[in-house]
């Protein structure tokens, strides 16, 4: 009786050892920035008892990705206030995965933060021996993030129209591809960096070795201006830009999909059309986001075009972020796909817009496969209408001082979150791109119309809100921009 009972007892120690060890579910995330700094949140969520570990790409953070307060503190306090909440913290290198297996936890996915982690996630995930659902089944995770192997990867897909496309570094290069392919425009993207520093340049064919009109001249050598602000630059990294892939530029609609990829399969979460404003000399500048109901002709074929492009450059598993180009035939281009979460804090907006955003989704496809696929659906209906609207300087070059207007776009009704890429005291020029408008603020509306209010408010301010005066710094040789006095909204 006794032997029977000394049995019992250790079934019942191993069946509860097992079953602890079977409870220590793991979920990696590198590079928690940006977006991906929700990731924390949406997995305790999902399943409070999961270990939840974060590794770092590398051991200094992109100042690009870094809160401004945290810009110039030291790596263990960046890095302890970003990723403190995670229950293990590792700093990428050979022995990473050996670190993570001496865990003793049963890792079922490695999620990819930011742009930084594109490369190395993957490699983890297979050293890790991630379920072949849950990671990329290619080897080459180029095409995920550099622009060139991108496109060359994506020639082979018949869905989608292809633009003449080159790596350069030189101005040379570049008037040589201007030549040939730079009418009507053209368009610069850092070669291996987050997004794209974009461009529309309209030079009038010619051979360089022809005289140019005036207007050409001065066409060929902002250009050239540009390029050399370009490779004058950090990128994601903080690494200087060496190279950038050149496009021809294409009239046309942009739009950006997001959705995420469990085993090849892509559920959509949300689709966006962006609205631009071309002004010759400056650039293509943002205007305002337009979230897209998921019915319609136009949504069928964003969707097809994206699965085609997303399986051609090898994504199986993570977050999708795709921009695409639909041109004046009809054609869609891509602009880029990553394979990352959607950017400016995109999967929190869609959560509030349609009740589930593409990282909840897969952190449920994750950690409760069976009910993921309960619900599975193609589709969402908007409860509120988001605009991402951005607030764009275009006066002379100046320092600031004074941005009480985020004071007063806070107010304004719908309000939901401001982004802002300046400080007091920073020096600010005219906005040619979305990274250096002054901010983008989030607003939510309960119909489009009202939505619509929202931007022409924001278009007033921009309007009314700069006002000049020499700087009293005798160190300072630039004029002084007072973002504090709005139309409409005047503060005293």
């Amino acid at each position: 009786m006794k032997i029977r009972r000394l049995n019992f007892l250790l079934v019942f120690v191993f069946w509860a050892v097992t079953a602890s060890a079977a409870s220590k579910r793991a979920v990696v995330v590198m590079d928690a920035l940006s977006s991906g700094s929700d990731w924390l949140e949406v997995l305790r969520e999902e399943d409070p008892t999961a270990v939840l570990i974060h590794v770092q790409s590398r051991e200094k953070i992109s100042r690009a990705l870094l809160p401004p307060h945290l810009v110039n503190a030291p790596t263990e306090v960046q890095s302890k206030e970003l990723f403190g909440g995670y229950d293990h913290r590792f700093i990428y290198n050979p022995m990473t995965a050996a670190q993570i297996k001496a865990l003793d936890v049963e890792v079922l996915a490695v999620l990819r933060g930011t742009e930084t982690a594109v490369y190395d996630a993957g490699q983890l995930a297979i050293d890790l021996h991630v379920p072949a659902k849950y990671r990329n089944l290619s080897l080459d995770s180029r095409p995920l993030r550099n622009k060139a192997a991108q496109q060359a990867k994506l020639l082979t897909v018949k869905s989608i129209g292809h633009r003449p496309f080159q790596v350069v570094s030189t101005y040379k290069e570049l008037a040589a591809f201007i030549t040939l392919h730079g009418n009507p425009g053209i368009v610069f993207k850092p070669l291996e960096s987050a997004g794209s520093n974009q461009l529309g340049v309209f030079p009038t064919r010619a051979d360089m070795g022809d005289a140019l009109h005036a207007d050409e001249w001065e066409r060929f050598k902002f250009a050239r201006l540009k390029l050399d602000h370009v490779l004058n630059s950090l990128d994601i990294f903080d690494q200087p830009i060496r190279e950038v892939t050149v496009e021809r530029f294409l009239q046309g609609i942009e739009y950006q999909v997001n959705g995420f990829a469990v085993g090849g399969d892509i559920e959509f979460t949300s689709l966006v059309q962006y609205h631009k404003e071309v002004k010759p000399g400056i650039g293509v500048l943002p205007d305002y986001d337009e979230w897209l109901p998921f019915e319609g002709q136009i949504q069928q074929e964003l969707m097809q075009v994206v699965r085609d492009s997303a399986r051609e450059i090898g994504i199986n598993f993570d977050c999708v972020h795709a921009e695409v180009l639909r041109d004046l035939d009809g054609v869609y281009h891509i602009v880029e796909i990553a394979n990352r979460p959607a950017g400016s804090r995109i999967p929190s907006i869609e959560r509030l817009a349609t009740g589930r955003s593409q990282m909840s989704r897969l952190a449920r496809a994750i950690l409760h496969p069976a009910l993921f696929e309960a619900e599975k659906r193609q589709g969402y209906q908007l409860a509120v209408h988001p605009r991402k609207i951005a607030f764009r300087y275009s006066g002379p070059d100046a320092r600031i001082g004074s941005l009480d207007v985020f004071d007063q776009v806070r107010q304004v009704a719908g309000f939901h979150r401001l982004i802002p890429h300046y400080e007091l005291n920073d020096e600010i020029s005219t906005s040619t791109s979305l990274t250096d408008t002054l901010a983008l603020a989030w607003f939510m509306a309960e119909t489009p119309e009202a939505a619509t209010e929202k931007v022409n408010l924001i278009r007033a301010m921009e309007v009314g809100s700069p006002q000049f005066a020499l700087s009293t710094n005798p160190a300072c040789s630039k004029q002084v921009v007072q973002f504090s006095r709005l139309a409409g909204l005047a503060s005293h």
